[in-house]
């Protein structure tokens, strides 16, 4: 039985500390766009939200249609490596050399294999991708957590994440939330400038770094804050009286909100430096997702930070 096209993606929740009971693999996170990938006559490519990617990446669908056989149905990541980095801004721009890291198998030459578990269909996408070269590679996975960690921990300059947890004994389950997703997380310092809400009890913080030249850059924004920190933070916040290097509105992409609306916030002295929980998703200068705000630093002042 062939399958469909589109299909419809499994998807991983987030996971705090990764299993060790014998019955997962980890597969290597990589910074870059899910991707579907349909061989028939023709290659088809579709991203998580069914939507074409096909004329967005002609290179790789020509790769696939040359490497792949069809009736293969293939589940991974398109990335753009850049000096041996998967870059996720080059994805949009178009350096680097792009690549779908495949990790999973769907359908095998007109064969629906979704209720295979995973190892089987590990195996198959193995025997499928031993030769893959150019557009097509095999994304990294191991049955041995120690590997895992060490994925999680030396190579985020690398454009790894982190680690996707998968059931040995899973079969490929649609729109479920059966894999867990295990992001590194890094310490970073950065000055609060601005805050979305009251400015004594605010619901997240804008944030920047000083540039070479002395100048705060914004660098992003943190997650809704808890209400404790919020109380605690506003307390020491005061509303910028005099000129200050950020327009009230900013352009909801420097903030790594989705979309393309305009954010409004609130100026403040910038002059509270707080510590955050991060991912290795840093790009133009800013974190692309929502930091997680850990503690004021009394012990460090606006200018101790470049």
């Amino acid at each position: 039985m062939g399958v469909e096209f589109p299909v419809a993606t499994m998807v991983a929740r987030t996971g705090n500390d990764l299993p060790d009971d014998g019955r997962h693999a980890y597969e290597a996170k990589l910074d870059g766009w899910r991707c579907v990938a349909h061989v028939g006559r023709r290659v088809r490519l579709h991203s998580r939200q069914q939507r074409s990617l096909t004329g967005l990446f002609p290179d790789v669908a020509a790769g696939l249609a040359e490497l792949v056989p069809e009736g293969t149905v293939l589940d991974g990541e398109l990335v753009a490596m850049c000096d041996d980095r998967a870059d996720f801004a080059a994805l949009h721009s178009g350096r680097g050399q792009r690549h779908l890291v495949a990790f999973d198998v769907l359908a095998d030459r007109g064969r629906d294999i979704r209720g295979e578990p995973y190892r089987d269909r590990r195996r198959r996408l193995e025997d499928l991708l031993a030769s893959a070269r150019g557009a097509l590679r095999l994304m990294p996975a191991s049955t041995d957590v120690a590997v895992a960690r060490a994925w999680m921990v030396d190579h985020g300059g690398r454009g790894v994440e982190g680690v996707v947890a998968k059931r040995l004994d899973h079969g490929y389950r649609p729109r479920s939330r059966f894999w867990s997703k295990h992001r590194t997380r890094l310490s970073a310092d950065a000055i609060i400038g601005g805050v979305i809400g009251p400015v004594e009890a605010p619901t997240a913080l804008v944030l920047g770094r000083h540039d070479d030249r002395g100048r705060l850059r914004v660098v992003g924004r943190t997650v809704a804050l808890q209400r404790h920190a919020s109380m605690e933070v506003g307390g020491l916040l005061t509303r910028a009286r005099g000129p200050h290097p950020w327009p009230t509105v900013l352009a909801g992409g420097r903030l790594g909100l989705p979309g393309l609306d305009d954010v409004e916030h609130t100026p403040v002295d910038p002059a509270v430096v707080v510590e955050l929980d991060v991912d290795t998703a840093f790009e133009a200068g800013r974190w692309r997702h929502g930091a997680r705000l850990v503690r004021v630093r009394h012990d460090l002042e606006a200018g101790d930070l470049t």
